[in-house]
C-alpha cells in the first residue's frame, strides 16, 4: 500500500490550531476514518497487565459506539487500545516518521493488521524520515488535534502521554483519567492530571459522556449504536437513517441511496439533527452520531 497526502478538502477546518501547524499530512489506510467520532487513549509504554487490559476493553467499548480510537502505536497503552478497536476496524495510529517504517519494529504486524481491518495510519513525515525524539512530541500533539477528548491510562509524572494531555488541553480538548491503584507508579501522572481537573473516568459511557457523544442510556449492555432508531414519526427520518452512516455523507449520495428528492432529505436530516440522531459538519456532509 502506497503512502498518499490527505487532500485539501480532507483536512478538518481547525488544523491551524497546532503549533507548529500542519504543513502536510500523509497516510495509508482508510481516510474515511478521518471524518469519525474520534477518541484517544493513551498512556504508558511500560504498562502493566491490567492497564493493557483496560485499555483494550475501552477501546473496543467505544469502537462498538461507533467511535474511532486514536493512539500512537507505542508499546503498551498504545497498542493494547489499537488491538482494543481492531476488530471494527476503528481506529487511526499516528506516527512519528514515514509511513514506509513501522516504529517499534515489533509492531509492524500491528500496522499491517489496522490497515488489513479498515484502520489509518497518519504522519506528519514524508516516506523515508526516520523518528527523531521531537518528532514524538509533535505526533503526541497531532494525537489531541485528531480526537475529541484523551484517555489516559498508566502514565507516570515523566510519560509522553501527559504531553499529549497538555496538548489536549491547549487545543481545548476534553482530558479523562483511567485511575490506578494509588502505590501504582505508572498512575501518578493521571493522579496528578485529576488533581489538576481532568474527568475520572470508569467506563467507555462516562466518556461518551464527557465528550458530548452519549447518545444511550448509561447502562452496564448498552445496546450497539447500529441499531439505535429515530424518535421521530416522520418516515423521512427513518428512510434516511437507514441509509445513514457514520462517515461523512454527501447530501447528493444520500438522495440516491434513500430514494428521496433533496427537500424531503434535508428536511428528514433536520428532523434527525433536532433530536442529536445526525450531524451537520462544516463541509455540508451529513454523519450519523453514535
Amino acid at each position: 500500500m502506497q503512502t498518499q497526502i490527505v487532500p485539501e478538502s480532507n483536512l478538518p477546518p481547525n488544523r491551524s490550531e497546532l503549533l507548529p501547524p500542519i504543513q502536510t499530512l500523509y497516510f495509508r489506510g482508510e481516510l474515511a476514518r478521518l471524518g469519525d467520532p474520534t477518541i484517544a487513549i493513551v498512556g504508558s509504554r511500560k504498562a502493566g497487565t491490567q492497564g493493557c487490559a483496560h485499555a483494550r476493553q475501552m477501546a473496543s467499548s467505544l469502537a462498538e459506539q461507533g467511535i474511532t480510537v486514536v493512539s500512537g502505536l507505542a508499546l503498551g497503552i498504545d497498542a493494547a487500545a489499537h488491538r482494543g478497536a481492531l476488530r471494527l476496524g476503528r481506529t487511526i495510529a499516528v506516527l512519528a516518521h514515514g509511513l514506509d517504517l513501522v516504529y517499534p519494529e515489533e509492531h509492524r504486524g500491528l500496522a499491517r493488521e489496522i490497515l488489513d481491518a479498515g484502520g489509518l495510519l497518519l504522519s506528519e513525515y514524508a516516506d523515508g524520515v526516520t523518528p527523531r525524539p521531537h518528532f514524538f512530541l509533535h505526533r503526541n500533539r497531532l494525537i489531541a488535534w485528531a480526537s475529541l477528548g484523551i484517555v489516559v491510562i498508566e502514565a507516570g509524572h515523566r510519560s509522553g502521554a501527559l504531553s499529549t494531555a497538555l496538548a489536549a488541553l491547549d487545543l481545548g480538548r476534553e482530558v479523562m483519567v483511567l485511575p490506578g491503584p494509588v502505590s501504582g507508579g505508572y498512575y501518578s501522572g493521571g493522579h496528578r492530571l485529576i488533581r489538576d481537573g481532568a474527568h475520572l473516568v470508569e467506563s467507555a459511557q462516562e466518556v461518551l459522556s464527557v465528550c458530548g457523544q452519549a447518545r444511550l442510556p448509561l447502562d452496564p449492555s448498552p445496546q450497539p449504536a447500529g441499531q439505535r432508531r429515530p424518535d421521530s414519526q416522520d418516515p423521512r427520518a427513518h428512510t434516511i437513517a437507514a441509509v445513514l452512516d457514520f462517515q461523512p455523507n454527501d447530501p447528493a449520495d444520500l438522495c440516491q441511496r434513500s430514494g428521496l428528492t433533496m427537500a424531503d432529505l434535508m428536511a428528514g436530516l433536520l428532523l434527525l439533527e433536532l433530536e442529536g440522531f445526525a450531524h451537520r459538519r462544516i463541509d455540508g456532509r451529513w454523519s450519523r452520531r453514535p
